[in-house]
């Protein structure tokens, strides 16, 4: 854009300036940020990528500006909160950043030993976890295979046999057969 006569230098200033701001109020948590002269300024992920500070307020700020972006469900958003704060709780809140993917396997496992949970029950909590790991955090799971989950439960589908329909319109007289 910098060498197209189109643009005068203003022009130019003010797009770096735009971008820049998109980039530090949107795309903030991603990999890479624009610096000021326009170059791709790469910066590592890691739990200390300048968020020392990082406290449960601020990951709840985060976690609901990041779901509104994403156009996710205000319902979706409270049920992941509530389970983000359970696993705050059960981890009497310690610290975010220091917190890894054996915490969310113990919880996961507790929530289903103990707890008692369905198995959708504990999958919406893995979501939620799994959320704010990846997109808060930005920290990646691993050695989740081997968590204790909770059995689904198998439905069998219930048809009737012929002699049992006969059975049950035997019962039905005259309007009521003919809708049956």
């Amino acid at each position: 854009m910098e060498t197209n006569p189109r643009f005068a230098d203003w022009q130019v200033k003010q797009a770096a300036d735009a971008i820049l701001l998109y980039a530090d109020k949107y795309l903030k948590p991603k990999l890479s940020l624009l610096s000021s002269n326009g170059s791709i300024e790469s910066k590592p992920m890691g739990p200390n990528n300048g968020r020392n500070s990082a406290d449960w307020k601020e990951i709840f700020n985060k976690l609901h500006e990041s779901m509104r972006l994403r156009h996710y469900s205000p319902r979706t958003e409270k049920s992941y909160r509530i389970w983000i704060n359970k696993f705050r709780k059960y981890f009497n809140n310690r610290e975010p950043l220091t917190l890894e993917g054996a915490n969310v396997k113990k919880f996961l496992s507790h929530i289903t030993l103990h707890d008692r949970v369905s198995a959708a029950t504990q999958n919406q909590a893995f979501n939620a976890l799994l959320y704010l790991f990846w997109n808060i955090l930005q920290k990646n799971l691993s050695n989740l295979a081997d968590t204790v989950r909770a059995r689904q439960k198998r439905r069998l589908s219930v048809v009737l046999t012929r002699e049992e329909i006969h059975h049950h319109f035997s019962f039905l007289e005259s309007p009521y057969l003919l809708m049956a």
